[in-house]
């Protein structure tokens, strides 16, 4: 089950405002507003506002927001909420890094266009303006919530080590059980590399950013990450992958001992 604990000030409250507003067009403004303050640990909208200025840390309350909406007669499942707050921390990290978009960071290398040409910098850099778009799009902000539920299990470490690779952590991520608080289901289900490094700068994970042989921003980034349980959770989010079954391999070579190659042969 994903949980949330965000940071709340007035540009974060106002882009969960605007999440919900795409997310519940039909829900009456004064309506989202109430429900999100109480969403957010407030007995009102008003109370929100008279505390605004020191809010700091909240957990997100799916019960009492829900709770609100449906005396209302809307449906107001967790997602609702969740979408928004995961829409607000997505534009935050994107403040923080103008290299970040949906598809990993960086400008990376340039491509051809259909005509056969290579772009150029202005299209290059036009290019890396669309990808940023893409990750402000609401719809991405499930794939943010199901990396915040896998990585939440992922202890930090003092230094970031090698074997913390975005891309791989986003394909961990996606294969990852998770629900939101009322049980609608969450994951597995597909995560870009992009909002894969939303969920973990939000959760104060620090990265690296590296550079490809030819000199170009590479899109994946490493992290200061506990390599054993990313470990742990690649195996068992991935029984088949190429990290299990390396396991297995060592764990019947060990068992077999010299009698291994036979072992496996029969």
């Amino acid at each position: 089950m994903v949980e949330l604990d965000i940071f709340l000030n007035s540009v974060t409250l106002d882009r969960m405002k605007s999440g919900l507003r795409l997310i519940a067009p039909t829900i009456k403004s004064s309506h989202r507003t109430e429900a999100l303050a109480r969403g957010l640990g407030f007995q009102s909208n008003a109370e929100l506002r008279a505390r605004l200025a020191d809010a700091g840390p909240r957990r997100l309350d799916p019960s009492a927001f829900s709770l609100y909406l449906t005396a209302r007669g809307f449906e107001a499942p967790a997602s609702l909420l969740f979408r928004a707050a995961a829409h607000a921390i997505t534009l935050n990290a994107m403040d923080r890094d103008d290299r970040l978009h949906k598809w990993g960071w960086g400008f990376g290398q340039p491509k051809r266009r259909d005509d056969g040409r290579w772009e150029t910098p202005h299209q290059h850099y036009d290019r890396m303006q669309e990808y940023r778009e893409e990750l402000k799009d609401i719809l991405v902000a499930d794939q943010v919530l199901r990396a915040l539920a896998m990585l939440a299990e992922v202890p930090s470490t003092k230094s970031i080590r090698p074997d913390t690779d975005s891309y791989r952590l986003k394909h961990i991520a996606e294969n990852f059980p998770c629900t939101y608080p009322d049980g609608e289901p969450l994951g597995p289900d597909y995560v870009a590399n992009g909002p894969l490094i939303v969920a973990a700068t939000h959760l104060g994970f620090r990265y690296k950013t590296g550079y490809d042989g030819q000199g170009y921003e590479w899109p994946n980034v490493t992290f200061n990450m506990s390599q054993s349980h990313l470990l742990e959770l690649d195996i068992r989010c991935r029984p088949n992958g190429a990290r299990a079954q390396d396991r297995r391999r060592k764990q019947d070579a060990k068992k077999f001992g010299s009698l291994w190659p036979q072992a496996r042969a029969a």
